[in-house]
């Protein structure tokens, strides 16, 4: 089974940049309101089928659902969309993520 040991973020929702390192085998994000951690937990989504689109929007479409919209309400593209940072919509998503090979008990 694989197991993320390191991941940076740019441009993600409202990360502009952030590497988080050293990943254990359980692991908590804990910060005040609007702060990342859901969107840092849809960046760990989104890379478990990064060559998925239908991940992507799926990704997206969860938020929605969170927001009470009804899911689906939005197009394919317009939840796409909604992905990047919406002050800097020119700006490129970059998600790398080192994995390891390691064994859990």
């Amino acid at each position: 089974m694989s197991h993320i040991k390191n991941i940076n973020i740019k441009n993600y929702r409202g990360l502009k940049n952030i590497e988080l390192k050293d990943f254990k085998n359980i692991n908590l994000f804990i910060g005040e309101n609007n702060t990342g951690k859901t969107s840092i937990l849809e960046v760990l989504n989104i890379l478990s089928e990064p060559s998925n689109l239908g991940t992507f929007i799926k990704t997206s479409r969860i938020r929605e659902t969170d927001y009470n919209f009804t899911s689906g309400s939005l197009s394919p593209y317009e939840s796409f969309k909604n992905l990047f940072n919406q002050k800097d919509k020119l700006k490129k998503i970059f998600i790398e993520a080192e994995i390891s090979e390691q064994k859990f008990p």
